[in-house]
């Protein structure tokens, strides 16, 4: 059972993802934006990070390069959740090592899929 970060700044995405993470059998650990994100990957060390990237205070994007730029979390898997992304915004993810995409809204079909995939890289 694998302990999975989901961050997001609404809260109603919040607790989909949690309800469809926790369903699936993995633990569940809760942020409200990227700075929250962060301190929660410090005291859970999570498995995987579930992360939206338009956020208020510190968003995606941000916080992901702050997750790479730490010796400690460099290899964190993450995956970006999006309803909006524009290229230069894929690029950069990308260049920064998402494990995927996810576009919103999503199926629980895709999210389960790629958790796996995700969660299975780094094992």
């Amino acid at each position: 059972m694998a302990l999975i970060l989901v961050v997001d700044d609404e809260e109603d995405i919040r607790s989909l993802l949690e309800m469809q993470v926790a369903g699936d059998g993995h633990d569940v650990a809760l942020a409200g934006d990227g700075a929250e994100g962060l301190r929660q990957v410090q005291d859970q060390h999570p498995d995987l990070v579930l992360l939206d990237v338009v956020m208020p205070v510190l968003d995606g994007l941000q916080m992901l390069e702050r997750l790479r730029a730490d010796p400690g979390t460099r290899d964190l898997p993450v995956i970006a959740l999006s309803g909006r992304l524009d290229v230069h915004t894929v690029d950069r993810l990308q260049a920064l090592g998402v494990c995927s995409l996810v576009h919103k809204p999503h199926s629980h079909a895709e999210l389960q899929e790629r958790i796996q995939e995700a969660l299975a890289s780094v094992t």
